[in-house]
């Protein structure tokens, strides 16, 4: 399960971050298809 959340502060100097479930940044950037790659490897395949 992924939970999306947008936060429209600029305090980040990237677009997207992607957190692991420790809280760890597993992925920063803003290249989407990057995004979907590192997704599996963390949190496992999609269901369906």
């Amino acid at each position: 399960r992924v939970d999306h959340v947008v936060d429209v502060s600029e305090e980040l100097d990237v677009p997207a971050v992607l957190l692991r479930p420790d809280g760890h940044v597993a992925w920063a950037g803003d290249d989407e298809q990057e995004l979907l790659s590192q997704l599996p490897q963390w949190f496992g395949a999609a269901a369906g």
